[in-house]
């Protein structure tokens, strides 16, 4: 997430934007608003892990792209260490 935050805060003046999605109880909402305390996108809680359009997610967590169109992109970086400006500028900056 700081990575995303980071390349984020680079490109958001460019039309980016990045939404967090929990899937945690609702009971745990306030550990959910701790841990999204640094960073400055805003994050949603869902009451399931079934997307219209998008499927299941079996793992977590998952970023995805969606383009300016709603289509998905991109959606398989799984808790990758390398998920940085080197792999998200040839996926992201292109739909800019």
């Amino acid at each position: 997430m700081p990575a995303i935050e980071a390349y984020y805060q680079a490109h958001r003046a460019h039309g980016l934007e990045v939404l967090a999605l929990s899937t945690d109880e609702l009971k745990d909402e306030s550990k959910v608003r701790a841990a999204a305390q640094p960073f400055s996108f805003p994050v949603a809680m869902l009451k399931n892990t079934k997307l219209s359009g998008f499927g299941r997610i079996w793992r977590m967590p998952v970023s995805a792209v969606i383009d300016r169109e709603g289509r998905l992109v991109k959606q398989d970086w799984f808790v990758d260490p390398k998920l940085d400006a080197a792999a998200l500028d040839p996926v992201i900056k292109p739909l800019l």
